[in-house]
């Protein structure tokens, strides 16, 4: 080989050595490159975990503030229950109790130990029919609510009447999560305004109706009459000699007799008639359905007869006898002025005739 040709293949040998140191410098810079952007990366990744780290942070002492705030609101919660003058019980959707409040207790005579978990059912009177608690519940699927009364009976077995909100309580996706009751004890409520619904339309000495529910009932005898075309009655009763009971023995005596003849006129009655104390020593009678005015004389007649028999006050008889007088539906009147009248006209008949008679 000649010193050429070596020369020439060293310079070969040079230039792909140069091609290799080339390559590994390239190799070399991509490497860094790729370095240089991990790192890059890495930071960014570093610094992102950090961010999330505080979010994280963050969003944990939110919730445990959001968490202590509702632990706070609930606690809240359960001492104005538990502090509410008004009954109330919490349900389940299925209707078991969750929790009550000592007014509950009080009103129902049951502790919340004997309660929870059970259904309010226990509660049930019998006085209402399942139609009742059908319509009560399908209000609360239907409006989320329901209010009314409700007679229950409590621990004792006492019947009590209970006015008584009912509301379904959903969460976000509407499902029912409870059902929250509040309830007061109404009973003795209801019973004064029975009282007073009595005072104004019962005598207070006999228990009869006075003229006001009197009036009434002949105004529906009127109208019923009228759509099915039948009879009717009045009958205006006046004792005889009541005065001398009252000058003799006293108004004690006196206001004994005229509850006897009350009680005497309510055996009377058949189920759809009724009685008045008109006034003073005078009653009325409906007798709301005959066939003809000799029913009505009969039965009159029977009438006279049982006021007729003695009373007995404190060891002594008295003695007392009554005058009636008769007005017939419709031939007698077609209104209750007119039929009064006309029956107060034939009592008046009836005492001028002897008394102790009865007058058609």
């Amino acid at each position: 080989m000649t010193d050429q040709s070596r020369c020439e293949s060293e310079v070969t040998a040079l230039q792909q050595e140069i091609k290799l140191l080339q390559e590994q410098v390239r190799q070399t810079a991509r490497v860094k490159r790729l370095w240089q952007n991990s790192n890059e990366k890495l930071k960014k990744a570093r610094d992102q975990q950090q961010l999330l780290q505080r979010d994280l942070e963050n969003k944990i002492r939110e919730i445990e503030k959001a968490r202590l705030l509702l632990e706070s609101i609930a606690s809240n919660d359960r001492a104005i229950i538990a502090n509410m003058s008004e009954g109330v019980m919490i349900t389940s959707p299925e209707g078991n109790i969750r929790q009550v409040n000592p007014a509950f207790e009080k009103i129902t005579g049951y502790s919340a130990s004997q309660v929870i978990g059970k259904n309010p059912n226990f509660l049930r009177s019998g006085k209402h029919d399942r139609e009742f608690y059908r319509t009560l519940w399908q209000s609360l699927i239907e409006t989320s609510r329901w209010q009314g009364e409700i007679t229950n009976r409590n621990a004792s077995g006492e019947i009590y009447i209970q006015d008584t909100s009912i509301t379904a309580v959903r969460d976000w996706n509407g499902e029912t999560v409870n059902f929250v009751a509040v309830m007061q004890d109404v009973t003795s409520k209801r019973e004064y305004e029975k009282q007073l619904r009595e005072l104004a339309l019962y005598d207070n000495l006999t228990g009869l109706a006075n003229r006001r529910l009197f009036r009434e009932q002949v105004t529906t005898a009127l109208h019923m009459a009228n759509r099915r075309e039948i009879n009717f009655a009045i009958l205006f009763i006046d004792l005889d000699g009541f005065k001398p009971v009252n000058d003799t023995y006293g108004h004690e005596a006196g206001d004994y007799v005229l509850q006897q003849i009350a009680l005497r006129l309510k055996k009377c009655l058949r189920e759809d008639d009724e009685a008045s104390r008109f006034g003073g020593d005078e009653f009325i009678m409906l007798l709301s359905k005959i066939e003809c005015p000799e029913d009505a004389q009969k039965a009159a007649i029977r009438l006279l007869e049982n006021l007729s028999l003695p009373i007995s006050w404190k060891g002594r008889s008295i003695s007392i006898s009554a005058s009636i007088g008769i007005a017939i539906y419709p031939q007698d009147g077609e209104d209750y002025d007119t039929l009064i009248k006309a029956a107060d006209d034939r009592m008046y008949n009836a005492k001028q005739e002897g008394k102790a008679r009865v007058s058609v």
